[in-house]
């Protein structure tokens, strides 16, 4: 389930130097719905994006609108992402695509890991 989240973000702005205006960096602190997702798809599609993610089984999908000028896709795994309003939650999903492409990518360094503290491993 998402949690919310004091954020510190970045964002531009103007500041002044008596009359001189210059462009600067700022910070403010906001609150953000936080999902941790296993695995996190989009796809663009030149001026709209679809977004899925799964996080604790539960599948969040969306559109937005937004000019890529692109078509393509591509998945992240086990990643945090943090939105202003809440995802719609579109039915239920499992992390075992997350699990396995971790497996795949990890290999032997998984199974080293789970090994460390035993005999066989040294």
């Amino acid at each position: 389930m998402p949690t919310q989240r004091q954020i510190t973000e970045t964002y531009w702005s103007v500041c002044w130097w008596g009359f001189v205006p210059y462009p600067c960096r700022k910070t403010r602190t906001v609150t953000k719905w936080c999902y941790d997702f296993s695995y996190f798809t989009y796809d663009y599609h030149y001026v709209y994006t679809n977004y899925r993610g799964c996080e604790y089984n539960n599948l969040y999908s969306w559109r937005q609108w937004e000019l890529s000028l692109s078509s393509g896709a591509s998945t992240l795994y086990f990643v945090t992402k943090c939105y202003d309003t809440q995802r719609p939650r579109t039915g239920p999903c499992t992390p075992d695509t997350a699990i396995a492409r971790a497996r795949e990518v990890l290999g032997e360094r998984l199974v080293g890991r789970t090994n460390e503290g035993s005999d066989e491993a040294r």
